[in-house]
């Protein structure tokens, strides 16, 4: 390698200066169209290289890692030492790589160590949070390195729970910012006053200004303030309890919810791919444990189970969802959300649930309320059945 050799990198503007020099471990920007998110994840990306580092690059899709890709090579081709096109990976001179992965990749980084991560349209991928805990945090603990979570906002998703931590003063190692397009100067303010003009208020305060707006079809808003940092509970004989199950279909899981009097969750179980009679000693414990009765899904295969269960002591009320009953279950769970009226265990499977839960308008005029395709509604559904039965005098068991 020629000492001399010369890498020219874009230059950063301000804004993104700004939020280098303020960097801690685990970093989340949110920021608007535009404003230069891949621009600076490249330059973090190559001085890591540049100075030998292990660095990885993902994103939702193939398509969104194109362009970074063809950049790096052309960035650093006069210390280029090898390129697999294969794998997407570059092995520079200096001793260092990136390797460029897609967040549906089951081995995301499996078995490899990184000194630095970036993670490039965040927000954009439905796999963020599995990716980011099974498969990439592991692979950072080697060499104690860092990631760099970059995207414009899109609802109350796990980027935004992780844009919540670098704002809070409880987790130190993290720093976020919120960075609209209007931040670099190099956009021209005409462009961004016609796009306000052009675009629906939601749209332009989500794409130019980086405001985190939920998801117009969701049913739960503002719910995140009825989560409570509190452990699972221990039985209190000063308190009854409440369960609400919903029974595994196929791919599904099968939860166990409990709530006590007060509505505040005690107890949450999930699983799935076992026996039925695992399915039911499990039941039997948790209901046995907190002398609570339950409220069960008997749709389908849930009749067997209910039978089960009865015969074992458990005290049931079945539930056989419908078009016509599921409606009214799942309103009355919205309207003690809002009222304040239950406060939930920190779950990151059930707030993934609650942020994603649809009511989204048919053909015939109705009304379908489920999870986006692909996605899971079973810690919804057994809240819900639990929370049926608190503080309604003609349905409550207390």
């Amino acid at each position: 390698m020629n000492l001399n050799t010369e890498i020219r990198l874009p230059r950063l503007h301000p804004a993104q200066t700004h939020v280098k020099l303020e960097a801690s471990r685990f970093n989340i920007l949110a920021c608007g169209r535009r404003w230069g998110k891949t621009v600076l994840g490249l330059d973090l990306a190559i001085h890591s290289a540049l100075d030998g580092n292990a660095v990885a690059w993902a994103a939702p899709t193939y398509k969104l890692l194109a362009e970074p890709y063809r950049t790096t090579q052309s960035l650093l081709s006069p210390i280029v030492k090898r390129i697999s096109h294969e794998d997407h990976r570059i092995e520079l001179v200096t001793g260092g790589t990136i390797v460029f992965w897609t967040l549906n990749d089951i081995n995301l980084g499996r078995g490899y160590k990184y000194k630095l991560w970036i993670i490039d349209e965040a927000a954009h991928s439905p796999n963020l949070q599995t990716a980011f805990e099974g498969s990439i945090r592991p692979t950072l603990v080697d060499l104690c390195g860092d990631a760099w979570f970059l995207s414009s906002p899109q609802g109350h998703n796990y980027f935004h729970r992780l844009f919540l931590k670098g704002q809070s003063t409880d987790h130190h190692n993290y720093m976020s910012w919120q960075m609209p397009t209007a931040s670099n100067p190099y956009i021209h303010p005409q462009e961004i006053a016609d796009a306000k003009d052009a675009l629906p208020d939601r749209t332009f305060r989500q794409e130019f200004l980086a405001e985190f707006a939920q998801n117009k079809d969701t049913i739960f808003q503002n719910f995140h303030r009825n989560i409570t940092s509190f452990p699972i509970s221990e039985a209190n004989p000063s308190h009854t309890y409440i369960a609400g199950i919903d029974l595994a279909k196929v791919q599904d899981y099968t939860v166990i919810t409990i709530l006590n009097d007060q509505g505040q969750q005690v107890y949450f179980d999930r699983f799935r791919r076992q026996s039925w009679s695992q399915v039911i000693s499990r039941i039997i414990a948790a209901c046995q444990k907190f002398r609570a009765p339950a409220v069960i899904d008997a749709t389908g295969l849930g009749d067997p189970i209910v039978e089960q269960l009865q015969s074992a002591g458990l005290t049931l009320f079945p539930f056989r969802f419908t078009s016509l009953s599921k409606e009214p279950l799942i309103q009355s769970l919205a309207v003690k959300l809002e009222q304040n009226k239950l406060s939930l265990l920190d779950i990151p499977e059930q707030t993934q649930e609650l942020e994603s839960f649809q009511a989204i308008a048919t053909p015939g005029g109705g009304i379908k309320y489920s999870a986006p395709p692909g996605q899971h509604d079973d810690c919804v559904i057994a809240l819900a059945l639990a929370a049926s039965k608190i503080g309604n005098s003609r349905l409550s068991v207390f």
